[in-house]
């Protein structure tokens, strides 16, 4: 008796399973049918009737929604945020310019050609991919890669100081510890 109940009971659990697999996939299928996500949810700013072309990665979306986001956690009014935003534009675009030194050894294919690595990067990468490079040429490129990425380090800290000197005390601790100023 007792071993025809485990497996009554194990018979249930794997109903169960097949019964909520099949659940998922049509929950899924139905999903994909109407361009959302499975769960009924949308992706913020998208609408229905999806599609490859809507789920896309877009910078300026996705700064305009981090701008949102972190002029909720300021909480500022509008006449505040006309003040603060191009700043904060200005210190996005200058992180920018200056992660794009160090990860433009890794492009990915399909951006824009202002968000390309710098000239020295390019011209670093052309000399360490020539394997016939003497160490003075790899030296000078490297050099010169280490001279643009200074320039953008100081170009950054001046957009974070005329940033900081908007910014009241309690909006600069909160933005030092959303990592957006030091």
């Amino acid at each position: 008796m007792a071993k025809r109940n485990t497996v009554m009971r194990r018979f249930a659990v794997w109903c169960t399973l097949i019964l909520c697999s099949v659940a998922l996939t049509v929950s899924a299928q139905d999903a994909k049918k109407k361009g959302g996500r499975p769960g009924g949810r949308q992706r913020d700013g998208q609408q229905q009737g999806g599609g490859a072309r809507q789920r896309r990665w877009d910078p300026a979306r996705m700064q305009e929604m981090m701008l949102k986001r972190i002029k909720g956690r300021l909480e500022v009014n509008d006449e505040e945020w006309q003040a603060i935003e191009p700043m904060m534009k200005d210190v996005f675009a200058k992180r920018s310019a200056q992660g794009m030194g160090r990860r433009g050894m890794r492009r990915r294919p399909g951006r824009d050609q202002e968000n390309q690595e710098p000239a020295e990067g390019a011209a670093l990468k052309k000399v360490l991919d020539d394997e016939k490079s003497t160490p003075e040429a790899i030296q000078a490129a490297l050099t010169a890669y280490r001279a643009i990425q200074a320039k953008q380090e100081l170009e950054l800290k001046d957009a974070q100081k005329k940033l900081l000197a908007v910014l009241t005390a309690r909006q600069e601790a909160k933005l030092v510890m959303m990592g957006i100023l030091k």
